[in-house]
């Protein structure tokens, strides 16, 4: 993450006075693969469909609320909300802005999910475009997915919403707070609440979190929010953060007045951070990278099942491989992530393995499977 000008500092967003019926989700049963990407710096950007023009918005967890640009306010289908219906301020944190007014979209497409009736403030979004170093033209909070269970993958850069609850178990921390994803931390022996917010470059603190608990290195940094540019502390802890059961050491933070405490991306970036809104628990996983064969993002899903990539194994073969598999065997169209072996090559050796960790996909595997019985394995 860059020290400089970070993408977003703050954590909480509410848009006051919101009718609550805003951004109800459609979606199909079971996992759904939402459309995104992911910045250097670990952002998720979310590929969104708005009246047949193509967007992208920064999926933001600090967030309760909803931001769009202005290029989507002027070309959306949707209705403007008036200063008498809604207090049309943005409030993220200590930041509060004046919007140009709101919006309520008709519908946002991400791929096979629909939200409906999305509320939004309407505000310049320019200097967060400068710190991402991409255009994005809007922020989706985590309301609009409160009746599905929404993952961001971070190691394997991929997001879901599915409909399999999450129950309380050692990687489960429950929520404490009504509308945003706050958990229990320790900095130390020190006990806090903090926000789990994909928005926020860097884990931030307030003074008194900090105090005492640094090894007394720190530098000024600059940071990009909504109403501006503004300078805070970064210092680094002398002592472990704790969240749930899992531990970070060496942690930077930005340190200044903030109404919450919040986990940034340099600490979620290495996890797969699932929250389930309904049953109110988040469940945090460190998870492996993404496949090792994987040159682009979406290899951390299928793109032709639409659904992750599971962690297994598969059985190493030696030899020359099949030409007539490899000529006849539609591969990268039917069952890309199939991964059912893994080819070694001629050179057999005692320390040679047996099987080979893989991702795979599990339907990929069936059509493979299927595949087979229907053209024979090629002896003829």
């Amino acid at each position: 993450m860059r020290p400089g000008l970070l993408p977003i500092v703050a954590t909480l967003a509410l848009l006051h006075g919101c009718a609550t019926r805003s951004g109800s989700l459609d979606a199909p049963p079971g996992v759904s693969i939402l459309p995104s990407s992911f910045t250097e710096d670990a952002c998720c950007l979310l590929h969104v469909r708005i009246s047949g023009t193509d967007y992208r918005m920064l999926l933001d967890t600090g967030s309760n609320g909803c931001v769009v640009s202005d290029r989507i306010a002027k070309n959306a289908a949707g209705s403007k909300i008036a200063r008498g219906d809604t207090l049309v301020d943005y409030t993220r944190g200590d930041v509060k802005v004046e919007a140009t007014h709101a919006i309520r979209l008709d519908e946002v497409v991400l791929g096979k999910v629909r939200i409906v009736d999305l509320d939004a403030v309407v505000i310049d979004l320019s200097l967060l475009c400068t710190a991402l170093g991409q255009p994005i033209d809007g922020l989706i909070g985590l309301k609009p997915f409160r009746t599905r269970v929404l993952t961001i993958d971070y190691p394997r850069r991929c997001v879901s919403v599915g409909d399999e609850r999450l129950r309380e178990d050692r990687d489960t921390l429950p929520i404490r707070h009504p509308h945003l994803p706050m958990v229990d931390v320790s900095i130390g022996r020190a006990r806090l609440r903090a926000v789990l917010d994909s928005g926020s470059g860097l884990t931030a603190l307030r003074p008194r979190d900090a105090d005492g608990r640094t090894t007394g290195v720190e530098e000024t940094i600059r940071s990009a929010t909504i109403s501006g540019e503004h300078t805070s502390r970064m210092i680094e802890l002398a002592v472990p953060l704790d969240v749930g059961p899992l531990r970070f050491d060496g942690v930077r933070a930005s340190v200044h007045d903030t109404r919450y405490p919040r986990i940034g991306l340099e600490e979620l970036r290495r996890l797969r951070v699932t929250f389930d809104q309904l049953s109110r628990l988040v469940r945090l996983e460190r998870v492996a990278a993404k496949p090792p064969t994987a040159d682009s993002p979406s290899a951390a899903c299928c793109e032709r099942h639409d659904r992750p990539l599971l962690r297994g194994t598969a059985p190493v073969v030696y030899g020359l491989p099949n030409l007539y598999l490899e000529a006849l065997a539609p591969r990268s169209r039917e069952f890309p992530h199939a991964n059912s072996s893994v080819n070694h090559g001629c050179g057999v050796i005692e320390e040679n393995p047996g099987t080979e960790p893989v991702w795979f996909c599990p339907d990929c595997r069936a059509a493979e499977r299927a595949w087979f019985e229907a053209h024979g394995n090629g002896e003829r």
